[in-house]
């Protein structure tokens, strides 16, 4: 995870559904998975439709905001503190 955040890729890996493959089944009905330019995994999960004999399915959609989300919150406590401090952008 840190390393997506640091490499900004952060924005393109962590937009995409997380899919979870079976356990039973045969590999020629699992979804095609194709991969972007550093190797990263994409699934077309618009034309995937499950098959009846697997529990291959989306697990996770995540929602990552690239405006928001490279940087966290400063802690209330800290803005008490010292109140010229300032929130990051969008928190």
């Amino acid at each position: 995870m840190k390393d997506l955040l640091r490499w900004k890729r952060a924005e393109v890996v962590l937009k995409r559904p997380i899919l979870g493959r079976p356990v039973l089944g045969e590999f020629s009905v699992y979804p095609a998975v194709t991969f972007d330019e550093l190797g990263d995994p994409v699934y077309d999960v618009a034309a995937y439709v499950p098959h009846p004999s697997t529990d291959y399915r989306v697990l996770i959609l995540t929602n990552f905001n690239k405006d928001r989300d490279y940087l966290w919150p400063i802690p209330e406590a800290e803005l008490n503190l010292n109140p010229g401090l300032g929130q990051n952008p969008n928190w």
